[in-house]
């Protein structure tokens, strides 16, 4: 049985991160952006919920590039919102044409 209690050899936030994601096996930081967006889903729902993913998608976006950056979230993620934004632009775009 080891110590999971006993860190160390942490000594700065960035390690903290590190270790934190390595313990999950890389979901640390993929649990807390889809937590975000999630949030701001939920919160910005009232503006209608196609403004609201477009809004949440390029939130999660600008975090999750950084994350991607320094490796500590996989390229799915910045992806995913990538598509995300990028089809709820054209579906807006598409709706104010339309009415």
């Amino acid at each position: 049985m080891s110590n999971i209690t006993n860190i160390t050899n942490i000594d700065g936030m960035e390690k903290a991160a590190e270790y934190a994601n390595a313990a999950t096996g890389g979901l640390f930081f993929g649990l807390i952006i889809i937590s975000v967006f999630l949030i701001m889903l939920f919160n910005l729902r009232e503006n209608g919920i196609d403004r609201a993913v477009a809004s949440a998608s390029f939130a999660c976006l600008l975090i999750s590039a950084p994350l991607f950056y320094l490796q500590l979230l996989s390229i799915l993620y910045p992806v995913f919102f990538s598509l995300a934004l990028a089809g709820t632009l054209f579906y807006l775009r598409f709706k104010e044409k339309q009415g």
